[in-house]
């Protein structure tokens, strides 16, 4: 999947919808795709003239409830304000993270806006509805039999690479707060 784009998608989307603030939910745990996210993050804030603030910007653990849990201890150490929006790195550390948000009192989407990447079966039933990055996993399932297949008939060996896009689901976790 693109994930540099795609985070460049996320960025883009609440800017549209008038973000300046934009944090960033990251994971303490460094993989390939998580690294290209930032990356993206990171090019579309400069890209659009926003400064990453690395008071903003959040490492949390990639499960569910360690990023509660860091979340929370997030919120209580740091008393200054908040962005005004977070991408995360994926959509289980957003729900993490929404947790939290909303047991320290902060309300998704009228004080901060969310979005997740991976467009998991429980972004469309969380409380709001989680706004999302859609992979089109099965497809990308396809791509690589064809390809793996390919190499075995032609005997190809060539490097290649396929990237496929990913498309922005809207839902409920995006205020738009332009005046």
């Amino acid at each position: 999947m693109n994930n540099t784009d795609s985070l460049y998608t996320t960025v883009s989307c609440l800017v549209d919808n008038g973000h300046e603030k934009i944090g960033y939910l990251g994971s303490t745990i460094t993989i390939r795709n998580f690294y290209y996210r930032e990356i993206g993050f990171k090019r579309a804030m400069a890209d659009f003239g926003l400064v990453t603030d690395e008071r903003y910007n959040v490492k949390l653990d990639p499960t569910m409830n360690g990023a509660y849990e860091d979340m929370k201890r997030y919120l209580a150490q740091n008393h200054s304000e908040l962005p005004t929006a977070y991408c995360a790195v994926n959509d289980i550390v957003a729900f993490g993270a929404m947790k939290a948000l909303k047991e320290c009192g902060y309300r998704i989407p009228e004080d901060i806006s969310i979005i997740g990447f991976d467009n998991m079966p429980f972004c469309d039933i969380t409380s709001p509805t989680l706004t999302t990055i859609d992979v089109f996993k099965k497809e990308m399932g396809e791509a690589a039999v064809k390809r793996l297949v390919a190499q075995c008939r032609d005997k190809c060996h060539v490097p290649a690479k396929t990237q496929l896009h990913t498309k922005l689901v809207f839902r409920d976790s995006v205020k738009n707060i332009k005046i």
